[in-house]
């Protein structure tokens, strides 16, 4: 027996009992009548509570600069993490993961939120350089949200999220000492050779 509630005004406060320690309560009443002719009814029962911390990311709260790049270009990213229960959301981390074309996943970059009020959100914003080393191909960002499951929360699927993009090869190739012909004077010539004062230079690409 946790206590003996009073009503008052037809209410009772229960704040003083510890939710992580009593999940689940049982209330035990007992009815008494008046008279012999009239039995006590219980019309309602009703419990006002604040809910649990509910962050996650979606659609909607994630925006990216372009959907395709070319290998060497920058893609900007930004997404807010949202808080949509009562409760504040204390202690918890944010990672921004990215799967590349090889299916190699690095971190890019590992947040930390102090603390995330009920109906709040926390903003967050990377730009990406890609690597010519890493190669063309499928790539997508990844939001994961509380990866050490400290927050206590109805739901966990809403705490990850995927952005996929793609990275193009650049098919610009770069010129070689053998795609270019110079001449001075008509003549090509080498390392150490002597031209004139005024040479006329041509240069065929």
């Amino acid at each position: 027996t946790l206590d003996y509630i009073n009503l008052i005004n037809n209410y009772a406060d229960l704040s003083f009992i510890d939710a992580s320690q009593y999940p689940k309560m049982k209330i035990l009443a007992e009815f008494t009548s008046d008279t012999d002719t009239l039995s006590p009814q219980l019309y309602s029962l009703e419990v006002k509570y604040a809910t649990l911390p509910e962050i996650g990311v979606n659609y909607q709260t994630v925006a990216i600069s372009r959907d395709t790049i070319i290998i060497g270009d920058t893609l900007s990213v930004s997404f807010n993490v949202v808080n949509a229960g009562e409760t504040s959301a204390d202690s918890f981390n944010v990672r921004l993961l990215i799967q590349k074309a090889n299916n190699t996943i690095d971190t890019l970059e590992n947040y930390f939120v102090n603390s995330l009020e009920g109906f709040q959100k926390e903003s967050f914003a990377y730009v990406y350089n890609s690597i010519v080393n890493d190669g063309p191909g499928s790539y997508a960002f990844q939001i994961s949200i509380d990866t050490e499951n400290k927050i206590r929360e109805l739901y966990k699927d809403n705490n990850i999220y995927r952005i996929p993009f793609t990275v193009l090869p650049d098919t610009v190739t770069s010129i070689s000492s053998s795609d270019l012909l110079v001449t001075f004077d008509g003549t090509e010539i080498f390392d150490g050779d002597f031209i004139s004062d005024n040479p006329q230079i041509l240069i065929n690409l």
